[in-house]
């Protein structure tokens, strides 16, 4: 017995050599040279439309230079390992790529230039250069791994840039974008972008054949496709349109085709001669929203709703699942790791000891929440609020003693108290001063989404899942009443600056107005839409409303009369944010689509359109004043000068902190909190990035933090 085990331990160890020799044996990726053109930026250029410096104090030796967090501003959409695995680059909705030390779990570079999100990323086989689709900048960006420098500028796309992939031997990049699902080729020798085909249908995945001869695609409503390198045709379709596949992926040999889809992964096998097959030779029952092979073809892993499934190949058969969730999966090198990405976070684990080896906090979404002479609140979207001074960036309070998610926030008119709403059903108000809760609000049966004090103090508004208003004494913390009337979910409430009414709205498409002396209903409106944010005019006798529509409607609420509109299209349509002047000529206006409009009433006029980089959240007006802001899902408060629109700053939220930066590159910041940051320059050689420390000594540059006043 033991002979036969010796025996059968010894063609086990000579298959281990034997493999392991032929991975040796496999020659590596040559290096691909990639010339590079000169540089598009001019001296005292932004490095972008997106840089959080926009007017870079000129120094000495560079072209351009900004700050820039580590963490990504708003959520990731893409990742990329860098062939040995010890880093990858991630993009997302900042424009900006990262690229991250997997061991320790620090951001080490970040590469400026796009001027649109990144929505993809990949290594060359090389790992000299990376790659990056634009969006809707309309470019593909190479660059240089070890300088940073930007290579070349690819454009002549129809449509906007997604995912790009390289071939096996680095020579060629395809890339994929646009509505119609474009592919287009560039060849590092030949040089331009050039179009192969168009599917119809959003692009979802793109992937090269291990021989480099095809790609496979999925698309939307499409069965997934090979796309035949050589003839640029379309060769072969598996699947049906209504599968709904997501994602394509060839196993290490190029003789599986591997697809997923919400309910299915279908395994296929790419040889076939039938242009045409519907039903996979071997079906795995999963969902897979992505996928990834591990090195031997063996084994795949698949990104369920709420775990990861390793899978059998040859089996069928789970064998794995791992506690964590996934939008991209990447199999790291040729070793046992599987690289994570959601839109937050960045994770890698060990599938030979099921946990995970490292977890990187990547990105952050919610904007610090600003409203003029009070502190900025930082923590909604979390079960704690922390306030901080507007003009030190030091910290304040901490109010605790929500349990779940804080969703709204709202300051009483002489700034003392401050309401929350709070997914944990209760909203709560706090002393400011000393961060004490003085009453809990319970009588909520969901979620509350908003609150808001009436202008004498002594009421509380809120709202949420219920289509019920609920008024609320400040003093005592009772209940008042219970107003119904909306038939689902409200956005809002809002008072007026002068009196006794009271605007609710949302998902029902109506303006309810209020008299809450006589608990009841004067005027209800209806929208195309769901309403989103409303704003009294100062007088109290005009509201201006939006929705999820592209107008903003004027409306005299006393006669339920529309006064007027102010019509700006845009994708998506919701008009997330208003506010208005003080002597009601002008009203400030933000989008999900990225901008912000300041309308002049009397002419229905846009006065300033201006990109806020991300969708707004909310906005406000800093009365009296001339200073107009915006609050955006990329983790900033952005500033403009309302007469002439010019930049005046920003500030950001970190988890622990706020970061205020002038449009100079001055920033205010908690020393301790300094490592969170890095500098990004530009010479004609190489884009680095280094500390604040080195940057300001090898760049005798000073930081000047009593310069920094964006909201002032």
């Amino acid at each position: 017995m033991r002979r036969w085990r010796d025996v059968l331990l010894g063609c086990v160890l000579v298959l281990s050599l034997a493999a392991s020799l032929s991975a040796q044996s496999r020659p590596a990726p040559k290096s691909v040279q990639i010339s590079p053109d000169p540089l598009e930026i001019k001296l005292g250029d932004p490095l972008s439309a997106r840089a959080l410096v926009p007017k870079p104090t000129p120094l000495k030796g560079l072209l351009s230079w900004s700050l820039e967090t580590r963490r990504h501003r708003s959520y990731m959409s893409v990742i990329a390992p860098s062939p040995d695995g010890k880093e990858a680059a991630t993009g997302g909705i900042d424009g900006t790529i990262r690229i991250w030390n997997l061991e320790t779990g620090k951001c080490v570079r970040a590469l400026i230039g796009h001027n649109s999100y990144v929505y993809g990323v990949a290594w060359s086989p090389d790992g000299n250069t990376i790659a990056s689709g634009g969006a809707y900048d309309g470019t593909v960006r190479l660059w240089d791994v070890r300088t940073g420098r930007p290579l070349k500028v690819l454009r002549g796309m129809k449509e906007f840039a997604t995912l790009c992939d390289w071939s096996p031997d680095g020579k060629q990049l395809a890339v994929v974008g646009g509505t119609s699902g474009y592919v287009w080729l560039w060849r590092s020798i030949g040089g331009d972008l050039k179009e192969i085909t168009s599917f119809g249908h959003y692009i979802t995945s793109v992937e090269w054949s291990p021989d480099g001869e095809q790609l496979a695609i999925a698309a939307q409503q499409q069965p997934a496709t090979i796309l035949s390198m050589s003839s640029g045709k379309l060769s072969r379709y598996f699947g049906k349109p209504e599968d709904g596949m997501v994602v394509a992926r060839w196993s290490p040999d190029g003789k599986t085709l591997a697809t997923g889809s919400a309910t299915t992964i279908g395994l296929w096998d790419p040889s076939v001669e039938s242009e045409a097959v519907e039903v996979p030779p071997k079906k795995l029952e999963g969902p897979a929203a992505a996928l990834a092979w591990s090195p031997d073809g063996s084994r795949l892993v698949a990104a369920a709703p709420s775990e990861l499934q390793i899978w059998d190949v040859k089996d069928a058969k789970v064998v794995k699942k791992l506690p964590t969730v996934a939008n991209r999966l990447n199999w790291l090198g040729a070793g046992t790791q599987i690289l994570c990405q959601t839109s937050v976070a960045i994770s890698t684990w060990d599938t030979a000891t099921d946990k995970a080896v490292q977890q990187i906090d990547a990105a952050g979404l919610t904007p610090p929440l600003w409203t003029p002479n009070r502190p900025i609140i930082l923590g909604i979207g979390t079960p704690s609020v922390s306030l901080w001074d507007a003009n030190t960036a030091k910290a304040l309070k901490t109010l605790t003693g929500h349990t779940a998610a804080i969703n709204a926030a709202a300051w009483s008119k002489d700034g003392k108290l401050l309401a929350t709403a709070s997914s944990d059903r209760t909203a709560r108000i706090w002393e400011a001063s000393s961060g004490k809760l003085l009453k809990t609000l319970e009588d909520h049966k969901g979620v509350v989404t908003c609150v808001s004090f009436a202008a004498d103090g002594k009421t509380l508004a809120t709202g949420g899942s219920e289509p019920i208003v609920r008024l609320w004494s400040v003093t005592t913390g009772e209940l008042q009443a219970s107003l119904p009337g909306h038939t689902a979910q409200l956005m809002f409430v809002a008072w007026s600056p002068t009196g006794g009414l009271l605007a609710s709205g949302g998902y029902d498409k109506s303006i309810k107005i209020w008299n809450t002396q006589k608990k009841e209903i004067i005027r209800s409106i209806p929208t195309k839409e769901i309403v989103y944010s409303v704003s009294w005019a100062g007088d109290s006798k005009t509201l201006a409303c939006g929705t999820g529509d592209d107008d903003v409607v004027i409306l005299q609420p006393s006669l339920g009369k529309q006064l007027g509109s102010l019509v700006q299209a845009g994708s998506p349509k919701q008009v997330t944010g208003i506010a208005w002047s003080a002597d009601g000529n002008a009203v400030f206006v933000g989008r999900g689509n990225h901008t912000a409009q300041l309308w002049d009433l009397k002419t229905s006029k846009v006065i300033h359109n201006l990109p806020t980089m991300a969708p707004v959240q909310y906005v406000a007006w800093a009365n009296p004043g001339n200073v107009i802001a915006a609050g955006n899902q990329e983790r900033t408060v952005r500033f403009w000068d309302a007469p002439t629109g010019q930049v005046r700053g920003l500030i950001i939220g970190e988890p622990d902190h706020v970061i205020l930066v002038g449009s100079d590159g001055n920033y205010r910041i908690d020393p301790d909190h300094e490592p969170d940051l890095v500098m990004v320059a530009l010479t004609p050689d190489a884009q680095t990035t280094y500390t604040l420390t080195d940057f300001a000594v090898k760049m005798k540059w000073k930081n000047q933090p009593t310069a920094t006043k964006v909201g002032k």
